[in-house]
């Protein structure tokens, strides 16, 4: 399995890396992704029981009434963490 997935990500690095795919478009998706499954990662390490999906949906601002306000509010104040580094890179300032 492990290998599978290692495969999996080399595949789609080269696609990101071609000349034709790189679009604005490309790189927000690229973006998008790697935040929901940073967040998703993260939030399972901690012992959140939210699924990849639920992540998302999350993320994209949907409320999920059979979820636990904490776990919402787990996925939304990572977000904020992330953008705000974002934040601070594209900047060029330190973390404070």
């Amino acid at each position: 399995m492990p290998d599978q997935f290692l495969q999996t990500i080399d595949a789609q690095t080269a696609v990101l890396r071609s000349s034709a795919a790189k679009t604005e478009g490309t790189c927000d998706c690229a973006r998008t992704i790697q935040r929901v499954d940073w967040i998703y990662h993260s939030n399972a390490i901690d012992g959140a029981t939210l699924t990849l999906r639920e992540t998302r949906a999350i993320i994209e601002g949907t409320t999920l009434m059979h979820r636990s306000v904490r776990d919402h509010f787990r996925v939304l104040n990572h977000l904020v963490a992330i953008l705000y580094v974002e934040d601070l890179i594209a900047k060029q300032e330190a973390l404070r």
